[in-house]
């Protein structure tokens, strides 16, 4: 009695289905990531290229704050403002309507801390970007 040798087991077929679907799905995952990291790079770049395009907003200028100061508690319409409402920059109660500086040109209004740290940095209305710095230019 011959002993006879066992079959040899081939576990990846280069010729099998199951191989080339597997090999296809490798594949297309491949290209997927391929694809998500050139989209990711594009997207990046061309972000860095409108990030340097965009107009930088100016600074309100110190004389302006002053004139801005002055009008610190006069309040045209006091029936909109009540001392429980809160600032959109800070979002804390007014408590004291003295220390509200109510915009010229949109009427928003804002503790005067707050609004002239904005102004440090920008020259418009932080809740409807009108441009302050002209109307206070008109006023004066």
């Amino acid at each position: 009695m011959s002993i006879s040798q066992p079959e040899q087991i081939i576990l990846f077929d280069p010729n099998s289905l199951i191989y080339k679907i597997a090999s296809s799905v490798v594949l297309g995952i491949a290209a997927i990531n391929i694809i998500l990291v050139i989209i990711f790079l594009l997207s990046f770049i061309s972000g860095k290229l409108f990030q340097t395009n965009r107009k930088t907003t100016e600074k309100l200028p110190k004389q302006h704050h002053e004139m801005l100061l002055k009008r610190k508690g006069h309040i045209s319409c006091k029936n909109h403002i009540k001392e429980t409402d809160s600032c959109p920059i800070c979002l804390a109660e007014y408590g004291n309507l003295k220390e509200v500086i109510e915009m010229p040109v949109c009427m928003h209004s804002y503790h005067s801390k707050c609004i002239l740290e904005w102004f440090s940095e920008h020259n418009n209305c932080p809740y409807c970007r009108a441009d302050i710095k002209e109307c206070l230019e008109k006023i004066n």
